[in-house]
Order: C-alpha cells, then structure tokens, then sequence
C-alpha cells in the first residue's frame, strides 16, 4: 500500500466498478425461462353428432404446441407422477383437468340445443303444418325426451396447484400464467359452444349467451404456503450476507491470533493453539448460528418452520465457511479476503434470483457447482418446503471445508510459522 502513486487511484475506482458491474449483471434485466409446469388431463371426453369430443386433451396438445421460452410444460400421466413432482420441485406449478371436463363444459350449450329443438318441434307439431308422417320421422331422429332432461348446465372444474415454497418469486409468476390459461379455456370453450348452437340453427339471447360464458370453475391449491414473517419467500437470501460475514470475521480474528502469537509458537505453547484455535471455531459456530436463528424468531418475529434445524444448518454453514476461509488466510494471508469477496460478488445474484431468471451461462455454469447456491437452495428447502439436512448434499460439502480448512490451519501452525 505504500507504494500507491496518485494517478492508480482513478484506475482503481474505474476497474472495480467494471468488476461490480459484470457481477451484478444477471439482476439488470432478468426474464424468466423455462419455467416447469405439468399438466395433467383426466378428461374422458364425450360423444357429440357422431363425434369424440375432448376438450382436456385438445387443450394439452395446444398448449404444448405453444410452448415458448418462457414456460416449460411437461405433461403428466397419473396423480402420482404429478404428486413426485410436485415434492421433488420438478414443477413449480400444475394445471388439473377433471375427468368430467369436457361434459360439463358443453353441457351448457346441450342444453339450450334440446331446449331450442324440442320447442321447435312443438311449434311445427301445433302448427298443424307437418303429415303424421313426417312427425313420425322427427320424432324417431330426436334423443330420448328422458336423456334430454338428464342434461344440465354445469361449471367444468379445473384445479390450479401452486408449489409456492419451492420459489416464491416463480410461484407468482406461475399463478399469473396459468390463470391466463384459464380465461383461454373460458374463451375457446364459449366460442366452441356459440359455434356448435350456430351449426345447428339455433339463434340464442342475450341470456343464453351470458349463460354459456365462465364454464370453468378454477379453485387453486398452495403447497408449502409462504406464511407472514417469513421474508416473502426470500429468507434463504435475507440469511446469506450475516452468515457469510460472521464466517469471515471469525477467520480473520482466528488469523490474527495466530499471527500475534507466531513468535511464542514453540514445544507446548504451538500444539495448545494446534488444538485450541480449532476447537474455539467449532464452538464459536455453534453459538453464533443458534443465537442467529433464536434472535431472529424471538425479537425479530421471523416465523420458522423448525427452529432447532435451521439452527443446526447455520451452525454448520458458519463452520465450514469459517475453516475454509481461516485454512486460506493461514497459507496465503490476507490477499485471501479480496479473492473469497469477488466470488460473493459474482455469485450473489445466483442466489437472489430464481435458476429460471438468471443468464444460461450462470445456469449452465456457476449454479451447478457453486457452494454459496447450494448453501441458499438447503436452507430455502428447510425454511419452506420441509427439507432435511441432509437435502442436496450440503452438509457433506460443509463438513469436507471444516475438515480441509482446519486441517490447513494446523499444518500451518506446525510448519509455516516454525522459528528457523
């Protein structure tokens, strides 16, 4: 530092903000991409003059043929495989179609159909304008008048599964989408009714009309539902900078005390920091990760799904970043801190924004690997959506920086800093 000249502190400025500027590009203009959601038609169809008629299945084979960037469906088979993917957070929402679908969709304009007909019928028979003859063949070519009366208008019912734990940030824009899809549904299936009754002759009121609109009933279901005091579905990232900074503070006061000691490491005074220095790390992360996680539910009102877990995962999360970062400073010094601050910097947007919105080279590239990502997608998995410590592999990961981080620390303590 004292060798900085006057004219290297504009050149500074000017690279670090090209640095910041290129880490924080994924938050300029993010759009979501491919975005899971299933659908799963149970529709069994009806017969209509002489026709199979499907409108659940004829809206699958639409939809996935207007599959964009934008939105990734995947079609389901059975209650089951949609429930495994629902869990396993393959979908971050669905689209239900019941079996009765198509049934009840037209049921409306069938409806008004046999009505229209049968009083057409009547008129003609009244009129005194037909043989008996011709009656006769009317007669024969109309349904049964007791199948007639069976048919009445019924609202179709669609069901609009929400995974909101999974992400709160794509569930919203999920529930937009696919209450989109329902207003089409809504729309293709009047016209299709307005159609049919135009094929038949039949000219409908203003009554009949409102009648054949809003045929689908739509009742939405939440899974792992976002509660309030629970940073909208974003605790995951509101958790990262005070656990990252807690483990970098706790390294660099662990470094300092090695190097303010380094002249008095010999015989006993160097095995004692050997093992006290480590053991003071593990403590010091068990403290300050289940103080962390109590204050915050206690004073800061935040609503925990399970406390002592989340306390356990930042325990351990501390600990691991904490031993790595130490193990580094103890070899390398304190050059360490600038390289561990740009990997924040340049992966701290992997963790705010969802997989689905961030640029295909982060997704391709720096999510799959990434420590600090996979630290925030187990912590999400524990706060919102039940997962276990063991979710992901985390843990491992967690428990392989203690072991190594340490490890250097020590081998340092005995070698690097030994008087000649």
């Amino acid at each position: 530092m004292k060798k900085i000249k006057l004219g290297m502190i504009p050149v500074v400025a000017v690279l670090l903000l090209v640095i910041l500027a290129t880490a924080f590009y994924p938050a300029y203009n993010p759009q979501p991409k491919n975005i899971p959601l299933a659908i799963f038609t149970q529709d069994e169809g009806i017969e209509q003059q002489g026709e199979e008629v499907n409108i659940g299945e004829e809206f699958v084979k639409k939809v996935k043929s207007n599959d964009g960037d934008e939105i990734e469906w995947h079609e389901v088979k059975s209650e089951e495989e949609l429930k495994e993917g629902l869990e396993n957070k393959d979908f971050i929402g669905a689209l239900v179609i019941e079996k009765d679908f198509t049934k009840k969709a037209m049921s409306s304009a069938q409806s008004i159909l046999i009505n229209h007909k049968q009083a057409e019928m009547k008129q003609l028979i009244e009129s005194g304008k037909l043989s008996e003859a011709e009656i006769a063949k009317m007669m024969k070519n109309q349904p049964d008048p007791s199948e007639m009366e069976e048919i009445k208008p019924e609202e179709a019912n669609v069901e609009i599964v929400i995974n909101q734990g999974a992400d709160a940030q794509l569930s919203q824009i999920a529930t937009q989408i696919l209450n989109k899809i329902t207003d089409t549904m809504n729309n293709q299936i009047s016209n299709q009714s307005l159609s049919i009754l135009s094929e038949n002759d039949v000219n409908v009121s203003a009554a009949e009309v409102e009648q054949l609109t809003h045929r689908v009933k739509v009742e939405q279901t939440i899974l792992n539902e976002v509660k309030d005091h629970q940073a909208n579905g974003n605790g995951h990232g509101v958790m990262f900078i005070p656990i990252w900074l807690t483990s970098l503070i706790i390294s660099v006061l662990s470094y300092f005390i090695i190097r303010n000691n380094e002249d008095n490491l010999e015989g006993e005074n160097r095995s004692k920091l050997a093992v006290l220095l480590p053991t003071m790390i593990v403590i010091t992360s068990l403290v300050a990760g289940f103080t962390y996680v109590y204050y915050m539910d206690w004073v800061m009102g935040f609503n925990f799904n399970d406390s002592l877990l989340t306390a356990i995962y930042i325990s351990i999360a501390i600990l691991g970043f904490s031993s790595l970062i130490v193990g580094f400073l103890a070899w390398i010094g304190f050059a360490t801190i600038p390289i561990f601050m740009l990997f924040v910097f340049f992966t701290m947007q992997a963790i705010m924004l969802p997989k689905q919105m961030l640029p295909t080279f982060y997704q391709n590239y720096v999510v799959p690997w990434n420590p600090f990502v996979k630290y925030a997608t187990t912590l999400k998995e524990i706060l919102y959506t039940g997962g276990s410590l063991g979710s992901g592999g985390t843990v491992w990961m967690f428990a392989s920086f203690a072991i190594i981080g340490l490890g250097l620390l020590v081998i340092s303590i005995y070698t690097k800093y030994k008087k000649a």
